[in-house]
């Protein structure tokens, strides 16, 4: 069975593609984040005009619109190469619970994670 195991907690290693470019990054674990991916607001210079705007409501109750892409995601050690929507918002790449569901994902007493199919 294949199983993706980062050592180190809460990130995992991921290799996304939007509009042609592809990068290999590590990307942190989030349950609070709804989306499937997000990266950082710098990234609009690189890929231009958004494909739709989101609207997401953040934990303390404000709104927020943030440019949306088209995109894929693979997550290293697992062989799959998904389509996601990539949204730019704050600082550091991160994965949510629209990608996670597809898993078991196991944090691992605060030293590793581990996703399965």
């Amino acid at each position: 069975m294949k199983r993706a195991i980062s050592d180190q907690f809460p990130f995992v290693e991921i290799v996304w593609e939007v509009r042609g470019q592809i990068s290999q990054t590590t990307a942190f674990v989030d349950t609070g984040f709804d989306g499937h991916l997000m990266l950082p607001t710098e990234w609009i210079y690189q890929f231009g005009t958004p494909d739709a705007l989101d609207w997401w409501q953040l934990a303390d109750g404000s709104i927020v619109v943030t440019p949306a892409y088209e995109g894929f995601i693979s997550i290293k050690g697992l062989d799959e190469r998904l389509p996601i929507k990539v949204i730019l918002a704050g600082d550091e790449p991160i994965i949510g619970l629209k990608l996670l569901r597809r898993y078991l994902v196991i944090l691992e007493r605060g030293q590793r994670v581990i996703m399965e199919p």
